[in-house]
């Protein structure tokens, strides 16, 4: 159904925030076979030690996405290397 992205810098380009939210509806084909609302968030926050090296992470907010039925937060820690 709809989605947004978002991409910024802060503190003289030091931190990145980035990530997307996407929502729709969905029929399930197992179990109930009703319709279930869905949503999805990646937001990540990086610490830019340099133009090519930062640490950060994301946390992935999600309620009924995929097999997982209900709310569900997974967070993540991540080193990564811009080329």
């Amino acid at each position: 159904m709809g989605g947004l992205t978002a991409y910024t810098y802060f503190l003289n380009n030091k931190l990145t925030f980035s990530g997307f939210a996407d929502f729709w509806f969905e029929k399930t084909h197992w179990g109930t076979n009703t319709t279930n609302t869905v949503f999805i968030s990646e937001p990540q926050l990086w610490y830019n030690f340099s133009k090519h090296f930062s640490l950060g992470g994301e946390v992935e907010v999600a309620t009924n996405f995929a097999p997982v039925e209900g709310f569900n937060v997974c967070p993540t820690l991540g080193a990564k290397w811009n080329f």
